[in-house]
Order: C-alpha cells, then structure tokens, then sequence
C-alpha cells in the first residue's frame, strides 16, 4: 500500500535524489540490490502492518513499518544517504502518491558493514502512519 507512494515521494526529495539519481535512475529498490546495482543506493521493505481496531470494527488507520537501508562503498556515504532520507521523512505529514499519511516516526538506527561485496549499511525503521486508501474513516 505505502511502497509505490514512498518511492515516488523520496524520489522526489531533491536532497535524496542529488544521492540516489544517476542516469535518470534513482536507486530505490523494494527488498533487495539488484546485482550489478551501483552505489550509493536504498533498499525498502514493509516489516509490518497494523490495522487499528475499534469496537465498531476496522477502521481505516495503519501503522506500516517500514525498514530502509541506506547502502554505500564508504562508510560516510551511507551516513550522508540515511541522513537524507531522515530529513525526508521527520515528523512528514502530506500525500505520498495517493496515500495520506498521517505520520512518520523514526523507531530505531543501527550500522552494519556486509563484507562479501564490500558494503556499508545504515539501517532505519519507521513507523508510518496512514489512511487506507478508499476506506472508511
């Protein structure tokens, strides 16, 4: 549901696309670096969805988290990357594509270094709240 709309919306951050744009291509990848991919670069994945419940039923508030890694041949390169990405989405309330969010909530941070391709990676989970689409408030 979030995925499409974040996408666009990073993609159009211009602190985010001056790190991720080459070629008229922004590397922002759902679950995995294709190969041969370069760097620097962003992997999303939706880890979770809750929908919030209320007596009367399901109501159209969800809390997606989303996990982004921030990947670089240097280690401040993926700083520099996750640093944008952070600034995108603190506090970001507005459409992303055709989905409202209501919030975005930075939950945890943490470094990693693959060693097999010689990669640095910033990991950071956000909580994203969000309206269904088409449902009832």
């Amino acid at each position: 549901m979030i995925e499409q709309g974040l996408h666009a919306y990073l993609a159009s951050v211009p602190a985010v696309a001056a790190l991720l744009t080459a070629d008229g291509i922004t590397r922002i990848y759902p679950l995995l670096i294709p190969q041969q991919a370069p760097t620097p670069c962003v992997v999303y994945q939706i880890t979770s969805t809750t929908r919030t419940q209320t007596y009367c039923g399901t109501i159209a508030l969800i809390r997606s988290v989303v996990q982004l890694d921030s990947y670089g041949r240097t280690y401040p390169q993926a700083v520099a990357v996750a640093a944008a990405l952070y600034d995108a989405l603190i506090d970001y309330k507005g459409m992303m594509g055709a989905v409202d969010v209501r919030d975005c909530v930075p939950e945890a941070e943490s470094d990693f270094q693959d060693p097999e391709p010689g990669l640095y990676r910033r990991y950071q989970s956000w909580g994203i709240w969000l309206i269904q689409p088409g449902a009832h408030q």
